[in-house]
């Protein structure tokens, strides 16, 4: 059992997935939260309604949509679909931590000619660090331990990740 390539598949598909999962919902967050453009608390409810989905109920779409997409048995087929499960929990935890900042914060960066992009690299940034690695955190967890959607998309062993792998011998010590 090539484990070490199993380790690696899982540390990649981790990584990336919770990476590319804090840059989406950290510039998602500060849009909700300090933004004001038209339609956004719709859009804000409507984003926040993927979380009351429960995840088992997603698993057919998303294997017809990996399907038509051709990403099956590929590091795709677990990143993708795994951004899109954390991301509204992500979202909504950002979004309240950036709406709890000071708003004089704000004001003062406003005041002192700094531009939108200024305020986020600058200000948000560093004050929502704490918040990232919490989340970071929860999704590494996620990611790491999640089954049920790897081992539906994945065919292929080489893809397998480290708990797909080692699912035959828990289940062979389970009867």
């Amino acid at each position: 059992v090539p484990l070490g390539r199993y380790l690696l598949n899982t540390l990649i598909y981790t990584v990336l997935t919770t990476a590319v999962m804090l840059i989406v919902a950290t510039l998602a967050a500060f849009a909700f939260a300090r933004l004001s453009f038209r339609g956004k608390d719709l859009a804000f409810t409507l984003f926040l309604a993927l979380m009351m989905i429960p995840g088992i109920l997603t698993l057919v779409p998303m294997f017809l949509l990996s399907s038509k997409l051709g990403i099956l048995n590929t590091k795709w087929a677990i990143i993708l679909p795994g951004i899109r499960a954390e991301l509204p929990f992500g979202v909504f935890l950002l979004t309240a931590f950036v709406k709890g900042l000071p708003h004089e914060i704000f004001e003062a960066a406003k005041i002192d000619g700094a531009g939108m992009e200024n305020v986020f690299v600058r200000i948000v940034m560093p004050l929502i660090r704490p918040m990232l690695a919490t989340l970071a955190i929860l999704c590494i967890l996620f990611f790491w331990n999640d089954i049920i959607w790897p081992n539906i998309a994945l065919m292929k062993q080489s893809e397998y990740t480290i708990a797909v792998a080692l699912k035959p011998f828990s289940d062979a010590n389970a009867s």
